[in-house]
């Protein structure tokens, strides 16, 4: 059985044309013996996993803060802008502005 049929555009050109329809079948059952062999991997021979019991907390003084410019645009655009402090460009309801 062939697995393609060829025939000639008009351009005259050799192309396929058809693929054996029991190639879908192949593709079905490899999904299928995927999925059946996924299912008995995950349920006997997967490890279960560990996640941390107290996660470490987040020191923010470690990640820099954002541009002014990019802090004002998102205030402008989401109608939550505030004049920013003047010294550290904190906004007046987040905390930690020495001032």
């Amino acid at each position: 059985m062939n697995l393609l049929q060829w025939a000639i555009d008009p351009w005259g050109k050799i192309v396929p044309i058809h693929i054996a329809w029991f190639l879908v079948w192949v593709a079905v059952i490899a999904g299928l013996l995927f999925v059946i062999v996924h299912a008995i991997y995950v349920r006997y021979f997967a490890k279960p996993r560990q996640f941390a019991r107290d996660p470490v907390p987040v020191d923010p003084q470690r990640f820099p803060r954002r541009f002014p410019v990019i802090r004002w645009l998102r205030g402008r655009f989401t109608g939550s802008w505030q004049p920013p402090c003047s010294h550290c460009y904190l906004q007046p309801s987040e905390s930690g502005c020495p001032v």
